[in-house]
Parts: structure tokens; sequence; C-alpha cells
């Protein structure tokens, strides 16, 4: 990687022009930076705005600039200002006009793919929508509650998120919102556009990229994070590139919503990322004024992806009929895409009191009996890649597998003192926190110890061998229910 450092910090955003060649970058110094993306030097200096710049975008045909200010930096706060005008730019920096209107700072700007309409969000709810040509504004957009921290287009609509966390699509042609989704449960940072434009991502601070259809709002894929998501791009139109406030630049299968790489860190909080087009960089910047360059050419083509059965998102779980009960056996088909943290992936226990379970802490294969819990830091679950974890729950040990290698053992199981649920995806009914990220393929609850030796794991659970209690695979996710497939009828629902 190659980084570039800007003295006053803050790279609010970044854009880059359609060749791929020029870098933009908008700065608490009220300026708009230009760099080569070969040489990573600077170019030019944009020099009008006289408070913080905010937000830039490069036109689709190259033939001009936008970018919005606002507020000025006062010992760690943010005072609003007075500069809150859209500069439009040639590409010698040369300023062809400022679009007043907005009252607060302009936050977001965005151009219309035919480069006809500029499009500026602003602290004062507002939307304004703009000819590119005449610079006159041919619409006042208003429907949020709070700020509206960025907009985007696609062919026919522009899309915008902010404080409210909700996703409005807007008409073109009149102007009116036409579409509303419920995005997130926390405030929108930063929207993003597919280059096919049939999909729209958001990230938020509730630790989730969200990917939809643009002409549904469906839900494609969400992609959860280890902590608040300010910024989003996509790569093509199958990988997503995200910036975390844990300073970190991850690369996401849209399909899959498998985590494909982490590219590396920043120091600070990632504010920006952006694909630099006709090549395989992405650039991203953060807080402390660096702008950091990565390549993903080294991402294969052919990367090993976990497919099928269902994805788990971090917030939700599968509710079984099956009570806990021992000694049993619990298995899976996983493919976890993270290991930032300690998360269950089949379990039944009540908070306060210790539970069964099986599940991923950072990264390392874990169980959890009613006696105590252990995982194995010797071994290691593969990121987006299917694995069989199992524990043998029995009344003398716990013995964990992976692979259908014993890894590991540890204190014996009870029965629990009073009975809770099985669930899939988390660790208990009433837990707000340990949830699964990932893939699950299929889930098989027995009775009794099913393996006392190693073994080769079955791809497809059945109930030989030992009296399965529960089996959920591929073929048991039917909508909102979750059908077993032991016959003993123990259909789960989602919660």
């Amino acid at each position: 990687k190659t980084i570039i450092e800007v003295e006053s910090g803050h790279v609010t955003q970044l854009a880059v022009s359609p060749d791929g060649k020029s870098l933009f970058g908008t700065n608490v110094n009220s300026l708009v930076h230009v760099w080569n993306t070969k040489t990573r030097g600077s170019i030019l200096e944009f020099k009008d705005h006289v408070e913080w710049a905010r937000s830039v975008a490069c036109s689709p045909d190259g033939e001009f600039i936008v970018s919005g200010s606002g507020g000025l930096m006062r010992t760690g706060k943010t005072d609003i200002g007075s500069d809150h005008a859209v500069r439009v730019w040639r590409s010698n920096g040369k300023v062809i006009g400022r679009l007043e209107g907005h009252t607060e700072p302009v936050v977001g700007v965005a151009i219309s793919p035919d480069s006809t309409f500029i499009a500026s969000s602003s602290d004062d709810s507002g939307i304004r929508v703009w000819n590119s040509e005449s610079l006159d504004q041919v619409g006042l957009l208003i429907g949020h509650e709070g700020k509206v921290l960025d907009v985007e287009f696609s062919k026919s609509h522009l899309f915008s998120g902010g404080d409210d966390g909700i996703l409005r699509a807007w008409d073109l042609e009149s102007m009116e919102c036409v579409r509303t989704g419920t995005a997130h449960k926390n405030r929108i940072w930063s929207l993003a556009v597919s280059p096919d434009l049939s999909l729209v991502a958001t990230s938020s601070d509730d630790k989730l990229v969200v990917v939809r259809d643009v002409e549904t709002f469906e839900l494609v894929a969400r992609l959860q994070h280890p902590n608040s998501v300010q910024s989003v791009a996509f790569y093509d139109d199958e990988l997503i590139v995200s910036g975390c406030k844990d300073g970190a630049v991850r690369v996401w299968d849209i399909q899959t919503g498998s985590l494909v790489e982490l590219l590396g860190n920043h120091d600070a909080n990632v504010l920006s990322v952006i694909s630099i087009p006709n090549s395989t960089l992405v650039a991203s910047s953060d807080n402390d004024g660096k702008v950091k360059f990565w390549d993903i050419s080294t991402i294969p083509e052919d990367r090993p992806v976990a497919k099928g059965g269902i994805q788990f998102f971090g917030d939700r779980k599968i509710v079984t009929p099956v009570m806990s009960f021992a000694p049993c056996t619990i298995e899976a088909w996983i493919a976890p895409n993270t290991d930032s943290y300690r998360q269950f992936i089949v379990g039944s226990d009540i908070p306060g009191k210790f539970g069964i379970g099986i599940g991923n802490r950072e990264g390392h294969p874990m169980a959890e009996t009613i006696r105590g819990g252990f995982h194995v830091e010797m071994e290691k679950l593969p990121l987006n890649e299917l694995s069989h974890l199992s524990a043998v729950f029995s009344e003398t040990q716990t013995r964990l597998y992976l692979n259908g290698k014993q890894i590991g053992s540890g204190p014996p199981t009870k029965l629990p003192d009073q009975e809770t649920p099985f669930v899939i995806g988390n660790v208990g009914l009433d837990h707000k926190n340990l949830f699964f990220t990932g893939r699950v393929k299929s889930v098989r609850i027995s009775k009794g110890e099913r393996y006392d030796e190693d073994f080769i794991p079955a791809e497809d659970f059945t109930s030989n061998k030992g009296e399965a209690v529960l089996i959920y695979d591929s073929s048991s996710f039917q909508n909102d229910q979750i059908i077993d497939l032991s016959g003993n009828g123990h259909n789960g629902t989602w919660n």
C-alpha cells in the first residue's frame, strides 16, 4: 500500500475521475485535494471553500467536479458555520458555480449517471437537486428527520439516507419520494450504487452494510461488522468494500455475504472508501488525514466461499421447540465470516447461568457446558469456508471435534435446572448479543454420544447411528419456517 498524508487531518470523502487517473479528497482545511493515482503525488488543490470541505463527486463524463462544505472544527467540536454552498469546478480548479440554498453543512453530493443532475444533502434535513448545465435548482426534497448524510443516483432515482436510518428513493421526474425502507436501526452514514445500477448499499452505526435491489428494495445481503461502518463502495458488481470505525478496510462477496479479504487497517476511523477505475486499486481515507491505496488483485477469482444453507447477519436466530437436555451431540456445517468476537452457532442457555452450545471464540472452536466452557486456541475456524464443528456433551466430559478430529475436551455437563430451547445463530433464547455471523449449511442435534472417536463427517445429515432429535439443512429454509428433516416435527421459527 501507499500512504498519502494530509497535515490537518480528516479526509472526509474521496471521489475519482472516470479514467481513474485523479483522486479527489475533501478536508477540514477547506481544500479539495487532487492526487495522481499512479504516482500518489499532489496535482492540485481546489481553493474556494472557506470552511470544512466535506463532500465531493466527479461527473461520469469527467467534465466537472462538485463539492460541499460547512462547519468549523473548534477544540474537537463542530460549529455549523456559514459556508453552505455547493461548488462546481472544472478539472483545473476553476469555480464555475456556487449553488446556494442549504442552511447547514453540505455533507453529501452526487452526480447522475448521465451528468445531468447534481444532488446535495445537508445537516438541515433537506436534499436539493440542480441542473448541471444551467445550475438552476430543480428540486427540493423533504422527508427525512434529522441530518441527510449521503445521496447517490441510479438511472432514474436518487437515494438518500441519514440520521433516521431510513433509505429513501426519489423519482427524478416528479421529485417525489416513491419508496422507503427501514434499512438500519441507527443512522446511515454512506450510500453506494453498483456499476450496473441494479443495487444500492447503505452503511450504518448499527455495524451493518445492507445491500438492496434498487427497484424493489428487496434484501440482497447484510454484512456484519464489529463496529460502526462509515463508508461503503462497490468494487464491481460482485464485490463490495467497506470502511469501519475499527480502522479496517474489508472486501465482501455480495452473492454469499461472505468476507473475502481484510485489506488492512488504518490507525483511525475510516471515513471513505472508493474503487479506482481501470485498475485493481481501492483507496481509503481516515480522520487522521491519511489516504491509503490497496491492491485487490491478490484476491483470487476462484476464491473459496460457502454456498447453500442460510446466511446469519449477527442480529437474528432460529428458535427450535427442542428443550435443552443431556447427554447430547450438537454438530453443524458452518462458514463464519468474522473472527473478531465471541459468537455461538447452536446453543441452549439462560442468561446469567451456564448453558450448552458450540461456537466461535475469536476464530477458535468453542464449547459451552452447564458446568463451564472451553475453547481451543491451537485450532482456527477458516473464514468463509465450510467446516464441521461438533461437540459431545456427556456426564463424564465434553469432547470438541473439528472436521471429525477431536481437538479438545473439557468439563462434563449435567441436566439443566430449568428448560430452555435450543436456538441456532446464538446461545440462548433471551440473549441480546453473542450472535453468529456467517453461513450455516446444516445442523443436527442428537440424543446421546454420537461420537467417541475421530470420524469422517457426513456431508448430509441423516437420522441413522443414534437418534437425531432435529436436522436442518439447506432444504429446510422455507421462507419464515425452518423444516425439521429428522421426522420429529421440530420445525423452527425466526426470532
